[in-house]
């Protein structure tokens, strides 16, 4: 058995051997991945689950830009900080590389693009809290997406809560990376200022961390082979010992 034969990384033969003992061994696992089931639950999560992503390194990709930076950071458990060096960063554009504009292939370096990560995640807690964020990261997002050659600015006010405004020329410092910068600010504002922003979720998974978009109204988890995946086998369990008890 290698983790190469499901795409996975040798570093990731701890989480095969998860999916090994939900899907009740190995060619079973094989034929769930033919079926695609442990990548997107054979389609039934809309069309936000059917555009995600199974990478070695980044658990979640293939929702909105800015979401897809966010969730670089995880639980210890999970792996911590998905870009905490040059060359993790440069895998993370990579992976993104057929969502950007061809002037926004640059990679910024780890602290801008750390510092923007926190910015925005501060940003849909906010959102999904009910409150204003403070103004720091509405700042930082905001500057962020002032290197585009068209930019928005996000406003947020207590009654109105967040609006986006265009804006026609670049203001904002240009840089190495500035332009992939803009390019997840953006995505993050029209989040944040438009309809989908009713659609925002935090996976229910127990202590994890991600976002997504409910695109399908069902959804709870951030996807089938993660916490959907471990919330099944613990009722599977549960249901179990149940019987067993019984």
């Amino acid at each position: 058995m290698t983790a190469k034969r499901f795409g996975l990384d040798i570093a990731e033969m701890p989480r095969l051997l998860e999916l090994v003992a939900t899907y009740g061994g190995v060619d079973a696992l094989a034929a769930a991945a033919a079926r695609g089931a442990t990548a997107d639950g054979g389609g039934r999560g809309g069309r936000s689950a059917s555009r995600n992503r199974r990478h070695a390194v980044f658990l979640l990709l293939g929702e909105p830009l800015a979401l897809d930076l966010v969730n670089t950071r995880v639980p210890l458990a999970m792996g911590g900080d998905l870009i905490a060096t040059p060359e993790r960063v440069v895998e993370w554009v990579q992976a993104e590389a057929d969502r950007l504009p061809a002037g926004a292939l640059e990679a910024p370096d780890m602290t801008s693009l750390g510092d923007l990560r926190e910015a925005l995640r501060a940003l849909f807690d906010a959102a999904l809290d009910g409150r204003a964020p403070f103004r720091v990261p509405l700042r930082m997002v905001s500057a962020a997406s002032r290197a585009g050659a068209r930019y928005l600015d996000l406003e947020w006010t207590a009654d109105r809560g967040p609006t986006t405004r265009a804006r026609p020329e670049r203001r904002g410092r240009t840089g190495p990376g500035s332009a992939l910068l803009a390019e997840v600010a953006r995505s993050g504002i029209e989040l944040l200022g438009g309809p989908d922003r009713e659609k925002l979720r935090r996976c229910e998974g127990p202590g994890c961390t991600l976002f997504f978009l409910a695109t399908n109204p069902r959804r709870r988890w951030c996807a089938p082979h993660l916490c959907g995946n471990r919330v099944r086998v613990a009722r599977h369990k549960r249901r179990r010992s149940q019987d067993g008890a019984d």
